[in-house]
Protein backbone atom coordinates (compact mmCIF):
# COMPACT_ATOMS: atom_id res chain seq x y z
CA UNK A 1 0.00 0.00 0.00
CA UNK A 2 1.40 3.31 -0.95
CA UNK A 3 2.03 5.87 1.89
CA UNK A 4 -0.45 8.72 2.32
CA UNK A 5 0.83 12.16 1.25
CA UNK A 6 -0.44 15.02 3.42
CA UNK A 7 -1.06 18.22 1.44
CA UNK A 8 -0.25 21.50 3.28
CA UNK A 9 -2.76 23.57 1.31
CA UNK A 10 -5.24 24.17 4.13
CA UNK A 11 -2.39 25.22 6.45
CA UNK A 12 -1.00 27.54 3.82
CA UNK A 13 -4.39 29.07 3.38
CA UNK A 14 -4.71 29.60 7.12
CA UNK A 15 -1.28 31.12 7.36
CA UNK A 16 -2.04 33.39 4.46
CA UNK A 17 -5.21 34.56 6.20
CA UNK A 18 -3.36 35.22 9.47
CA UNK A 19 -0.61 37.19 7.76
CA UNK A 20 -3.07 39.50 6.08
CA UNK A 21 -4.48 40.56 9.48
CA UNK A 22 -1.17 41.64 11.16
CA UNK A 23 -0.52 45.36 11.44
CA UNK A 24 2.39 46.90 9.62
CA UNK A 25 5.30 47.47 12.01
CA UNK A 26 7.00 50.85 12.16
CA UNK A 27 10.47 51.36 10.75
CA UNK A 28 11.91 51.86 14.21
CA UNK A 29 9.81 49.91 16.68
CA UNK A 30 10.23 50.34 20.41
CA UNK A 31 11.35 47.12 22.05
CA UNK A 32 10.77 46.64 25.76
CA UNK A 33 12.91 43.90 27.25
CA UNK A 34 12.38 42.23 30.60
CA UNK A 35 14.31 39.37 32.29
CA UNK A 36 12.68 37.00 34.77
CA UNK A 37 14.31 35.27 37.72
CA UNK A 38 15.34 32.33 35.62
CA UNK A 39 17.31 34.49 33.25
CA UNK A 40 14.94 34.05 30.32
CA UNK A 41 14.41 37.17 28.16
CA UNK A 42 11.15 38.15 26.55
CA UNK A 43 10.69 41.02 24.09
CA UNK A 44 7.59 42.93 23.25
CA UNK A 45 7.45 45.25 20.29
CA UNK A 46 5.22 48.33 20.62
CA UNK A 47 4.43 51.13 18.19
CA UNK A 48 5.67 54.59 19.47
CA UNK A 49 2.69 56.25 17.75
CA UNK A 50 2.57 59.58 15.94
CA UNK A 51 4.56 62.73 17.09
CA UNK A 52 3.09 64.57 20.19
CA UNK A 53 1.36 67.99 19.99
CA UNK A 54 3.02 71.30 21.02
CA UNK A 55 1.66 73.18 24.06
CA UNK A 56 -0.83 75.99 23.50
CA UNK A 57 -0.48 79.45 25.15
CA UNK A 58 -3.09 82.13 24.53
CA UNK A 59 -4.93 85.16 25.92
CA UNK A 60 -1.80 86.86 27.25
CA UNK A 61 -3.03 89.96 29.09
CA UNK A 62 -1.56 92.75 31.20
CA UNK A 63 -3.22 94.35 34.20
CA UNK A 64 -3.82 97.23 34.47
CA UNK A 65 -4.53 97.67 30.77
CA UNK A 66 -3.69 101.41 30.95
CA UNK A 67 -0.79 101.57 33.41
CA UNK A 68 0.73 104.70 34.94
CA UNK A 69 4.31 105.39 35.93
CA UNK A 70 4.15 103.93 39.44
CA UNK A 71 1.81 101.01 38.72
CA UNK A 72 2.83 97.37 39.05
CA UNK A 73 2.08 95.48 35.83
CA UNK A 74 0.96 91.84 36.15
CA UNK A 75 0.78 89.29 33.34
CA UNK A 76 -1.78 86.48 33.11
CA UNK A 77 -2.31 83.89 30.37
CA UNK A 78 -3.99 80.61 29.47
CA UNK A 79 -1.88 77.52 28.72
CA UNK A 80 -2.56 73.81 28.09
CA UNK A 81 -0.87 70.75 26.66
CA UNK A 82 -3.02 68.53 24.38
CA UNK A 83 -1.00 65.49 25.48
CA UNK A 84 -1.38 66.27 29.18
CA UNK A 85 2.37 66.81 29.62
CA UNK A 86 3.78 68.88 32.47
CA UNK A 87 4.33 72.49 31.35
CA UNK A 88 7.26 74.80 32.09
CA UNK A 89 6.83 78.59 31.76
CA UNK A 90 9.36 81.37 31.02
CA UNK A 91 8.49 85.12 31.08
CA UNK A 92 10.51 87.91 29.48
CA UNK A 93 9.76 91.66 29.84
CA UNK A 94 10.76 94.49 27.49
CA UNK A 95 10.54 98.29 27.69
CA UNK A 96 10.58 100.08 24.35
CA UNK A 97 11.84 96.85 22.78
CA UNK A 98 14.81 96.40 25.11
CA UNK A 99 14.96 93.34 27.34
CA UNK A 100 14.55 94.04 31.07
CA UNK A 101 17.37 91.95 32.46
CA UNK A 102 16.74 89.94 35.59
CA UNK A 103 12.95 90.38 35.50
CA UNK A 104 11.44 86.94 34.83
CA UNK A 105 8.48 86.94 37.20
CA UNK A 106 4.84 87.75 36.48
CA UNK A 107 5.15 91.37 37.76
CA UNK A 108 7.07 94.48 36.65
CA UNK A 109 7.22 97.51 38.95
CA UNK A 110 6.77 100.82 37.12
CA UNK A 111 8.43 102.81 39.89
CA UNK A 112 11.70 101.16 38.81
CA UNK A 113 11.32 100.06 35.21
CA UNK A 114 9.06 102.32 33.13
CA UNK A 115 7.80 105.89 32.71
CA UNK A 116 5.08 107.78 30.87
CA UNK A 117 4.96 107.12 27.09
CA UNK A 118 7.04 103.92 27.37
CA UNK A 119 5.80 100.72 25.71
CA UNK A 120 6.01 97.68 27.98
CA UNK A 121 5.94 94.23 26.42
CA UNK A 122 5.89 90.68 27.80
CA UNK A 123 6.50 87.33 26.10
CA UNK A 124 5.28 84.10 27.68
CA UNK A 125 6.95 80.86 26.54
CA UNK A 126 5.43 77.50 27.50
CA UNK A 127 7.29 74.19 27.02
CA UNK A 128 6.49 70.51 27.61
CA UNK A 129 10.19 69.60 27.68
CA UNK A 130 10.54 68.97 23.95
CA UNK A 131 8.41 71.60 22.25
CA UNK A 132 7.74 75.26 23.14
CA UNK A 133 5.13 77.83 22.16
CA UNK A 134 5.19 81.56 22.93
CA UNK A 135 2.77 84.50 22.83
CA UNK A 136 3.16 88.22 23.59
CA UNK A 137 1.27 91.33 24.67
CA UNK A 138 2.18 94.99 25.15
CA UNK A 139 0.73 98.22 26.59
CA UNK A 140 1.61 101.92 26.51
CA UNK A 141 2.22 103.82 29.76
CA UNK A 142 -0.28 106.67 30.14
CA UNK A 143 0.12 110.10 31.74
CA UNK A 144 -0.38 110.29 35.52
CA UNK A 145 -2.53 113.17 36.77
CA UNK A 146 -1.16 115.16 39.75
CA UNK A 147 -2.26 114.19 43.24
CA UNK A 148 -4.73 116.28 45.23
CA UNK A 149 -3.13 119.15 47.19
CA UNK A 150 -3.68 119.85 50.87
CA UNK A 151 -5.81 122.99 51.24
CA UNK A 152 -6.73 125.34 54.09
CA UNK A 153 -8.92 128.46 54.39
CA UNK A 154 -8.04 131.39 56.63
CA UNK A 155 -9.42 132.53 58.91
CA UNK A 156 -10.53 129.11 60.08
CA UNK A 157 -13.49 130.60 62.01
CA UNK A 158 -14.54 133.61 59.93
CA UNK A 159 -17.30 136.12 60.52
CA UNK A 160 -19.21 137.95 57.82
CA UNK A 161 -16.68 140.77 58.21
CA UNK A 162 -13.80 138.57 57.07
CA UNK A 163 -12.33 137.94 53.64
CA UNK A 164 -11.61 134.26 52.95
CA UNK A 165 -8.23 133.15 51.65
CA UNK A 166 -7.61 129.66 50.29
CA UNK A 167 -4.02 128.41 50.24
CA UNK A 168 -2.21 125.19 49.31
CA UNK A 169 -0.49 123.80 52.39
CA UNK A 170 0.67 120.47 50.93
CA UNK A 171 1.82 120.60 47.34
CA UNK A 172 0.47 118.21 44.72
CA UNK A 173 2.83 115.54 43.38
CA UNK A 174 3.19 114.64 39.70
CA UNK A 175 4.65 111.15 39.28
CA UNK A 176 5.88 112.02 35.78
CA UNK A 177 7.76 115.10 37.01
CA UNK A 178 5.62 117.51 34.95
CA UNK A 179 5.29 121.20 35.83
CA UNK A 180 1.94 121.95 37.50
CA UNK A 181 -0.45 124.87 37.82
CA UNK A 182 -3.26 125.24 40.37
CA UNK A 183 -6.87 126.13 39.67
CA UNK A 184 -9.31 127.47 42.29
CA UNK A 185 -13.08 127.34 42.58
CA UNK A 186 -15.53 128.17 45.38
CA UNK A 187 -19.01 127.07 46.35
CA UNK A 188 -21.34 128.61 48.90
CA UNK A 189 -23.81 126.19 50.47
CA UNK A 190 -23.01 123.75 47.67
CA UNK A 191 -23.70 126.19 44.82
CA UNK A 192 -21.01 127.54 42.49
CA UNK A 193 -20.03 130.99 43.80
CA UNK A 194 -18.46 132.11 40.51
CA UNK A 195 -15.10 132.80 42.17
CA UNK A 196 -12.03 131.41 40.40
CA UNK A 197 -9.24 132.91 42.49
CA UNK A 198 -7.72 132.07 45.88
CA UNK A 199 -9.73 134.64 47.87
CA UNK A 200 -13.30 135.80 48.50
CA UNK A 201 -14.01 139.41 49.49
CA UNK A 202 -15.70 139.91 52.85
CA UNK A 203 -18.58 141.75 51.15
CA UNK A 204 -19.62 138.48 49.47
CA UNK A 205 -19.93 136.37 52.62
CA UNK A 206 -22.94 136.17 54.90
CA UNK A 207 -23.60 134.79 58.36
CA UNK A 208 -24.72 131.15 58.34
CA UNK A 209 -23.12 130.34 54.99
CA UNK A 210 -20.69 127.48 54.36
CA UNK A 211 -17.93 128.25 51.88
CA UNK A 212 -15.84 125.53 50.26
CA UNK A 213 -12.63 126.04 48.33
CA UNK A 214 -11.54 123.40 45.79
CA UNK A 215 -8.03 123.37 44.36
CA UNK A 216 -6.86 121.14 41.50
CA UNK A 217 -3.42 120.71 39.96
CA UNK A 218 -2.98 120.31 36.20
CA UNK A 219 0.10 119.10 34.31
CA UNK A 220 -0.96 120.32 30.88
CA UNK A 221 -2.41 116.95 29.91
CA UNK A 222 -4.59 115.97 32.85
CA UNK A 223 -6.14 117.56 35.94
CA UNK A 224 -5.90 115.74 39.25
CA UNK A 225 -8.46 115.29 41.99
CA UNK A 226 -9.38 118.34 44.03
CA UNK A 227 -8.20 119.17 47.49
CA UNK A 228 -10.96 120.91 49.46
CA UNK A 229 -11.49 122.90 52.63
CA UNK A 230 -14.65 124.39 54.11
CA UNK A 231 -15.52 127.05 56.70
CA UNK A 232 -18.77 128.22 58.23
CA UNK A 233 -19.29 131.96 58.42
CA UNK A 234 -20.57 133.35 61.73
CA UNK A 235 -22.20 136.70 62.37
CA UNK A 236 -19.73 139.35 63.47
CA UNK A 237 -20.19 140.37 67.13
CA UNK A 238 -21.92 143.66 67.79
CA UNK A 239 -19.40 146.39 67.24
CA UNK A 240 -17.94 147.79 70.44
CA UNK A 241 -19.23 145.13 72.84
CA UNK A 242 -15.66 144.13 73.77
CA UNK A 243 -15.93 140.54 72.53
CA UNK A 244 -13.15 138.97 70.48
CA UNK A 245 -14.04 139.40 66.83
CA UNK A 246 -10.82 138.28 65.18
CA UNK A 247 -7.70 136.27 65.95
CA UNK A 248 -4.53 136.50 63.90
CA UNK A 249 -0.97 135.41 64.68
CA UNK A 250 -2.05 134.45 68.18
CA UNK A 251 -3.46 137.92 68.95
CA UNK A 252 -7.12 138.39 69.95
CA UNK A 253 -8.77 141.51 68.55
CA UNK A 254 -11.92 143.44 69.37
CA UNK A 255 -13.70 145.75 66.95
CA UNK A 256 -13.69 149.49 67.46
CA UNK A 257 -16.65 151.01 65.66
CA UNK A 258 -16.71 154.03 63.40
CA UNK A 259 -18.05 156.78 65.64
CA UNK A 260 -17.48 160.24 67.15
CA UNK A 261 -16.45 160.53 70.78
CA UNK A 262 -14.61 162.74 73.28
CA UNK A 263 -10.99 161.77 73.91
CA UNK A 264 -8.69 163.08 76.63
CA UNK A 265 -8.75 163.75 80.30
CA UNK A 266 -12.37 164.08 81.34
CA UNK A 267 -13.73 165.81 84.38
CA UNK A 268 -13.04 163.81 87.51
CA UNK A 269 -10.00 162.07 86.00
CA UNK A 270 -7.52 164.62 87.27
CA UNK A 271 -4.64 165.12 87.52
CA UNK A 272 -4.30 165.41 83.71
CA UNK A 273 -1.14 165.54 81.64
CA UNK A 274 -0.45 168.33 79.17
CA UNK A 275 -1.10 166.08 76.15
CA UNK A 276 -4.46 164.84 77.48
CA UNK A 277 -6.57 167.84 76.55
CA UNK A 278 -10.16 166.76 75.97
CA UNK A 279 -11.07 166.87 72.25
CA UNK A 280 -13.49 165.38 69.77
CA UNK A 281 -12.35 162.43 67.64
CA UNK A 282 -14.19 160.93 64.67
CA UNK A 283 -13.42 157.41 63.43
CA UNK A 284 -14.49 157.07 59.82
CA UNK A 285 -14.30 153.25 59.66
CA UNK A 286 -14.29 150.22 61.93
CA UNK A 287 -10.95 148.69 62.86
CA UNK A 288 -9.49 145.93 65.00
CA UNK A 289 -7.47 146.64 68.12
CA UNK A 290 -5.64 144.06 70.22
CA UNK A 291 -7.51 143.09 73.38
CA UNK A 292 -4.24 143.04 75.35
CA UNK A 293 -0.71 144.32 74.88
CA UNK A 294 1.34 142.54 72.20
CA UNK A 295 3.68 140.09 73.88
CA UNK A 296 7.34 139.55 73.07
CA UNK A 297 6.52 136.07 71.81
CA UNK A 298 3.77 137.32 69.49
CA UNK A 299 5.99 140.07 68.07
CA UNK A 300 8.96 137.75 67.47
CA UNK A 301 6.75 135.09 65.81
CA UNK A 302 5.68 137.59 63.13
CA UNK A 303 8.70 139.89 62.80
CA UNK A 304 11.54 137.46 63.48
CA UNK A 305 13.25 139.53 66.19
CA UNK A 306 12.60 140.92 69.70
CA UNK A 307 13.49 144.61 70.33
CA UNK A 308 12.67 144.47 74.05
CA UNK A 309 15.15 145.71 76.63
CA UNK A 310 13.73 143.19 79.09
CA UNK A 311 13.89 140.21 76.73
CA UNK A 312 14.75 137.86 79.59
CA UNK A 313 11.29 138.54 81.04
CA UNK A 314 9.84 135.89 78.73
CA UNK A 315 7.51 135.49 75.80
CA UNK A 316 4.42 136.46 77.81
CA UNK A 317 5.77 139.86 78.79
CA UNK A 318 4.76 142.91 76.73
CA UNK A 319 7.09 143.86 73.90
CA UNK A 320 8.77 147.23 74.46
CA UNK A 321 11.63 149.42 73.28
CA UNK A 322 10.26 149.71 69.75
CA UNK A 323 9.46 152.72 67.60
CA UNK A 324 6.12 153.73 66.13
CA UNK A 325 7.45 152.63 62.76
CA UNK A 326 8.18 149.13 64.08
CA UNK A 327 4.66 149.01 65.52
CA UNK A 328 3.17 150.00 62.16
CA UNK A 329 5.27 147.37 60.36
CA UNK A 330 4.03 144.77 62.85
CA UNK A 331 0.41 145.80 62.20
CA UNK A 332 1.00 145.40 58.45
CA UNK A 333 2.53 141.95 58.96
CA UNK A 334 -0.39 140.72 61.08
CA UNK A 335 -2.86 142.09 58.52
CA UNK A 336 -1.07 140.17 55.77
CA UNK A 337 -1.21 136.92 57.73
CA UNK A 338 -4.94 137.46 58.33
CA UNK A 339 -5.61 138.18 54.65
CA UNK A 340 -6.41 141.85 55.31
CA UNK A 341 -5.18 144.95 53.52
CA UNK A 342 -2.17 146.75 54.98
CA UNK A 343 -2.75 150.17 56.52
CA UNK A 344 0.77 151.55 56.16
CA UNK A 345 3.41 151.88 53.46
CA UNK A 346 6.76 150.83 54.92
CA UNK A 347 10.32 150.38 53.71
CA UNK A 348 13.33 148.75 55.31
CA UNK A 349 13.20 146.13 58.04
CA UNK A 350 13.87 145.56 61.70
CA UNK A 351 14.68 148.56 63.86
CA UNK A 352 15.47 150.64 60.76
CA UNK A 353 12.02 150.29 59.17
CA UNK A 354 10.27 153.53 58.15
CA UNK A 355 6.52 153.80 57.61
CA UNK A 356 4.33 156.52 56.14
CA UNK A 357 2.46 158.22 58.96
CA UNK A 358 -0.40 159.25 56.68
CA UNK A 359 -1.95 155.83 57.23
CA UNK A 360 -2.26 156.50 60.93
Amino acid sequence: MSPTILRPLPLLLGLSTLTACLPELPDDPKVDTATDTAGDTASDTADTGPAGSAPVVSNVRLDPADPRTNDVLRVAFDAEDPDGDTLFTAIAWTVNGARVEGQTGDELDGATWFDRDDVVGVTVSVSDGSRATEASASVGVANTAPSAPGVAITPAEPTDDDALVCAVGTESVDADGDAMTYGYSWTVDGVDAGVSGPSVDAARTGAGETWTCSVTAGDGSATGEAGTASVSVAAAPTCGDGSVTHTASGVDFVTVCAQTFEMGCTAGAEPCEDDETLHTVTLTSDYYVGRTEVTQGQFRAVMGYNPSSFSTCGDDCPVENLSWHESAAYANAVSAVAGLASCYTCSGSGASVTCDTSGN
